[in-house]
């Protein structure tokens, strides 16, 4: 089932609020969906596009699907009202997909954009797409698991917006984490007793900053200033099966 995109007013954004902490004390009620097409709560976006629901089984497939419905509508240049409306809409839209058919639900914020950053980058929407646009093929550790999840990785990374939005850094996580033969993340990378795992990366990461300036650093001198810890996951690279 296709539809066309539309924009969230303030009080369509209000009435999904409201919905989503409804879900608290009443969690089988069913989606508002007659909210997607009421013309007194949404806007048109720009050329108005179409997508669907079907065939999406992660996020990356959930990021490709957006972002090969809008690249083309200038949706980019929305106002911000416009754009949480938007992002609030496709919460809506995906919402048995991004609640694996409503069996995980969270916080709010995974749900209803927010402006605090740290919240923002919870959504699930919003933020598989903002991966997949800013960072393409080196997101793939983040975005190789189901739409519903956050997942470790994502959560660390997303937590810190310079890292979020380092180009290089996303880079290095790839060469270091991603499985390319097996088109899957290495398996091991999060648990704290491991060496070189996520959460050591981000650990560093936080003294390195305040050495070096991390977006001028390419992936290469990354990879230098990374202790030794982290070249057994560049040996797995040839170890797979």
């Amino acid at each position: 089932m296709s539809e066309v995109i539309r924009s969230f007013t303030k009080e369509g954004n209000e009435r999904f609020l409201s919905f989503i902490r409804s879900l608290k004390s009443n969690p089988t009620m069913d989606p508002p969906f007659e909210m997607l097409t009421d013309d007194s709560i949404t806007n048109s976006i720009p050329k108005a596009p179409t997508i669907a629901r079907e065939g999406i089984s992660t996020k990356r497939q959930l990021a490709e699907r957006i972002h090969n419905a809008i690249a083309d509508t200038g949706a980019e240049m929305l106002s911000r009202d416009e754009l949480e409306g938007m992002w609030n809409w496709l919460s809506l839209f995906f919402f048995d997909l991004i609640t694996n058919e409503r069996k995980n639900f969270g916080e709010e914020h995974r749900f209803v954009l927010s402006r605090n950053w740290n919240r923002r980058s919870r959504h699930l929407v919003e933020s598989s797409y903002n991966a997949f646009r800013l960072h393409g093929e080196y997101a793939s550790v983040i975005l190789e698991n189901e739409p519903w999840t956050g997942g470790e990785v994502f959560n660390n990374l997303a937590g810190t917006q310079e890292y979020w939005m380092n180009k290089s850094l996303f880079r290095a996580v790839h060469s270091l984490y991603w499985d390319d033969v097996k088109k899957r993340p290495k398996p091991g990378i999060t648990p704290k007793e491991k060496p070189g795992t996520i959460r050591r990366l981000i650990s560093l990461l936080n003294q390195l900053n305040r050495t070096y300036d991390l977006f001028a650093l390419t992936h290469t001198e990354f990879r230098v200033l990374l202790p030794r810890e982290f070249e057994r996951w560049s040996d797995l690279e040839h170890e797979s099966n």
